[in-house]
């Protein structure tokens, strides 16, 4: 059954920010949990049982799975109303670690660490004019981010979750405690053979060209999926067109990756998460043995004994000398 709470009982908001259909905020009643209200020229497109499907489903996961899953999306919670009619959905308020300084020097301000400050650091590491603390990953940690991400895809697809609209702005990343992607916007997610809770949308650049104006599904999360990866390892604007021009200085664990990602943009028969946490885990594992000695041990020593010199031989015994 889907739990519901009242706007009113939910006592003082703190506006946090917004888009084009609602309004995020904090309940200050409540440690972290945030509320999204729809705009009133969006209610009524909305369609309540997608969401109400979406959670049941999410609560009928067993508990493994439901946790692994919202460490890594931040999934409506309650649904929200307000005089009875449905406006909105309570969800987890973003912690500090999607969080950094950056900006002009003079006044750098509170960022998201989302997927276009992952692939675009490339803009700002070198200028004087920015001050900056976002991380930049090492090439191990990026392989993390991206296992990360593969394996909630995934989990998803396994529940029958088709996740819909994916970009730069809504898919968040962490390195603290563990690197981490985050998926920001899950109202976008819907169950399998169902509309989505909003009107569907793509965001430009990430758009799925199979589609041709068909619902987003399994295959175009797979393709977004690819480009996500790859955008961390090449450039923020890698697509379709980047996998005939490969670039010019690969590492090993790139490679593989570039690979991997030409057959998913350029082939309908795409490789699923799955495939992609298969090949990152063992990436990891073979990173993780980067640059360790390589140990000649001696043979080992023989048994002790008198037939140790000479194995082949008999022993002949000395005859003993006569008592004199």
């Amino acid at each position: 059954m889907t739990r519901t709470v009242t706007l009113k009982s939910l006592g003082n908001l703190s506006p946090l920010g917004g888009g084009n259909e609602a309004q995020v905020s904090r309940i200050q009643s409540r440690s972290g949990i945030a509320v999204k209200i729809y705009k009133p020229n969006v209610i009524n497109e909305l369609h309540l049982p997608s969401l109400e499907a979406l959670l049941d489903t999410i609560e009928g996961l067993d508990t493994h799975t439901r946790a692994k899953i919202s460490e890594r999306a931040a999934l409506p919670i309650e649904l929200v109303t307000d005089n009875g009619k449905w406006i909105g959905f309570t969800m987890p308020l973003l912690t500090d670690t999607f969080f950094a300084m950056h900006g002009v020097r003079a006044m750098p301000r509170r960022v998201e660490l989302d997927w276009n400050r992952l692939t675009m650091s490339h803009r700002w590491v070198s200028n004087p004019n920015i001050f900056s603390e976002i991380p930049i990953p090492t090439e191990r940690q990026q392989l993390e981010i991206a296992l990360s991400l593969s394996k909630t895809v995934s989990m998803l697809h396994s529940a029958g979750i088709i996740i819909g609209d994916v970009s730069g702005r809504n898919l968040l990343w962490a390195l603290q405690p563990t690197p981490l992607a985050y998926f920001l916007d899950t109202d976008s997610f819907r169950i399998q053979r169902m509309p989505g809770t909003t009107t569907p949308k793509e965001t430009d650049g990430w758009r799925d060209p199979e589609l041709k104006g068909q619902p987003t599904n399994f295959s175009s999360d797979l393709y977004k999926l690819a480009l996500a990866i790859s955008r961390i390892f090449f450039s923020s604007d890698f697509g379709a067109a980047s996998v005939n021009k490969p670039p010019t200085s690969m590492t090993n664990a790139s490679q593989q990756i570039f690979d991997h990602a030409k057959f998913a943009i350029s082939s309908s028969q795409r490789p699923d998460a799955e495939s992609w946490a298969q090949l990152l885990s063992r990436l990891i594992q073979e990173k993780n043995l980067e640059g360790r000695p390589v140990i000649n041990r001696p043979p080992a020593a023989p048994p002790r004994g008198r037939q140790t010199m000479w194995p082949d031989r008999p022993i002949i015994p000395m005859p003993r000398r006569p008592n004199s």
